[in-house]
C-alpha cells in the first residue's frame, strides 16, 4: 500500500477532527447570552466557513480512500496471477537474456530517478499532506500566539467582508492593499507587490512556453525586476472591478534567472487545504531548482 496515500488519509482525518473541534468551540461561544450581535455575526460566518472546509476535507478523504481501494485492487490482481513454474534444482538454465533484461530495468530505473524537474509526481493534496506531516514530525510547525497589544491587520468587519467574497481573484484584490502595507511596498523601499494571477512565469520545465508553467497569485520584488502587463480581463465580475485600484500592479518576473531575487511569492485561497499547501510549497520547489534558483524561498499562503 502506498505510504503517501496512507499518510494523506491520516492527515485529512486529523484536519477534519481539528475543524470539528473549532466548530464545537464556536457553538459554545454562541451559547453565551451576552455575546454582541456583531460578534455573533462574525462567529456565524466563521462557522459557515469551517463547515465548508469540513465538507472539502471529507471530499478529499473520500478521494484518498478511493485511491487506496484502487491500489489494493491492483495488489490483489497481482497476487492472483499464475506464478511462474519453479525450475528443478538439478536443471541448468541458460539465463543471459534474463541478465540483459535486468540491466535494462536497472538503466530505466536510474533514468527515471534522476532529478529533471522539481515537480513531484503527486497530486497537490497528497504532496501537501506528506510535506505537512514531515514538518510536524520535525517540530517545524508553529502556532503563533495572539498578541495582546497592537492592531490586527484586518478588523472584525474587514474579516467578515473577506469571508463574503466569491472567488480567489476577489480575495487577491481585497488583500492587495493590506499585503502592500504589511510588506512595506512603497517608494522608499523600492519594493512592489505584483499581481501575476493570469501570467505564466514560474517555469516547471525547460520549455519557456510550456502550458504547465504556473501562475502564482502575487510576488514581491524590486521595482526593476518585473515586466508590466495589462490587468487581466475581469468582465462579468463587477465586485472584482470595484475592488481594483489604479495603483495595482500587474505583471510577471522579467526573467526566470532573476527568481532568486524575489522577496516573497504569495498565494491566496478561499480555504487553506492540503491541496493549497501542496501547490504553494511546490512553487518553492520550482523556484529553488537548478543553480540559478533561490537559496531560500519565502512563500506566503493567505486565506
Amino acid at each position: 500500500m502506498s505510504a503517501s496515500v496512507e499518510q494523506a488519509v491520516e492527515q485529512v482525518a486529523k484536519a477534519i477532527a481539528r475543524v470539528e473541534n473549532e466548530i464545537k468551540e464556536i457553538n459554545e461561544i454562541l451559547k453565551n447570552p451576552t455575546i454582541s450581535d456583531v460578534d455573533k455575526a462574525y462567529y456565524r460566518q466563521k462557522e459557515d466557513r469551517l463547515r465548508q472546509k469540513e465538507s472539502h476535507y471529507l471530499q478529499e478523504k473520500s478521494q484518498y480512500l478511493q485511491e487506496k481501494a484502487d491500489i489494493r485492487q491492483k495488489e490483489l490482481l497481482l497476487i492472483k496471477r499464475t506464478p511462474i513454474p519453479s525450475i528443478p534444482e538439478n536443471q541448468s538454465v541458460n539465463t543471459p537474456f534474463l541478465e540483459d533484461i535486468q540491466k535494462d530495468i536497472t538503466a530505466i530505473k536510474e533514468s527515471v530517478s534522476k532529478p529533471d524537474r522539481a515537480t513531484p509526481q503527486k497530486t497537490p493534496a497528497s504532496f501537501g499532506a506528506e510535506e505537512l506531516s514531515c514538518l510536524e514530525s520535525d517540530g517545524d510547525v508553529h502556532n503563533l500566539d495572539e498578541k495582546e497589544k497592537g492592531d490586527a491587520v484586518l478588523t472584525t468587519e474587514q474579516s467578515g467582508s473577506l469571508l463574503q467574497l466569491d472567488t480567489e481573484h476577489q480575495v487577491v484584490a481585497f488583500l492587495t492593499p493590506f499585503l502592500t502595507a504589511v510588506f512595506q511596498c512603497n517608494r522608499s523601499s523600492n519594493r512592489v507587490l505584483v499581481n501575476s494571477e493570469e501570467y505564466k512565469w514560474l517555469k516547471t520545465s525547460g520549455d519557456e512556453k510550456s502550458t504547465y508553467n504556473q501562475k502564482p497569485d502575487m510576488f514581491i520584488c524590486h521595482k526593476s525586476l518585473y515586466q508590466k502587463r495589462d490587468p487581466f480581463d475581469a468582465t462579468g465580475d463587477s465586485k472584482l472591478l470595484q475592488m481594483r485600484r489604479s495603483t495595482d500592479i500587474f505583471g510577471q518576473l522579467s526573467h526566470w534567472n532573476l527568481r532568486r531575487f524575489l522577496s516573497v511569492v504569495l498565494e491566496a485561497k478561499k480555504d487553506i487545504s492540503n491541496s493549497a499547501f501542496g501547490q504553494t510549497i511546490n512553487y518553492a520547489a520550482h523556484l529553488s531548482f537548478e543553480e540559478s534558483g533561490s537559496f531560500r524561498s519565502r512563500i506566503f499562503l493567505a486565506s
